[in-house]
C-alpha cells in the first residue's frame, strides 16, 4: 500500500529533490564545461603537432616530386 504523506511532509521531500535536482544540473554544467576545454586543448595541441611536423612527414614526399618533375 501507498504511504501517505502530509502536506508539510510532501513539500519538504520536494524542495529535497529540487535541491539535489539542481546540485546535479550544476555538476553536470561544470563536468561539461571541463570536457570542452579539455577537447579545445587537444585540439590546440593537434594542430601545432601538425604544424610542427608537417616538414618531417611531408618533406620526403615534397622533394621526391620536385625530382620527378623535370624542369629545364
Amino acid at each position: 500500500m501507498a504511504r501517505l504523506y502530509t502536506r508539510r511532509e510532501a513539500r519538504n521531500r520536494k524542495m529535497t529533490f529540487k535541491i539535489f535536482a539542481g546540485m546535479f544540473d550544476f555538476i553536470g554544467t561544470v563536468a561539461s564545461a571541463v570536457i570542452i576545454i579539455l577537447c579545445v586543448v587537444l585540439l590546440v595541441q593537434l594542430v601545432k603537432w601538425i604544424a610542427g611536423d608537417f616538414d618531417s612527414s611531408f618533406g620526403a614526399m615534397v622533394r621526391m616530386l620536385q625530382e620527378a618533375v623535370v624542369t629545364d
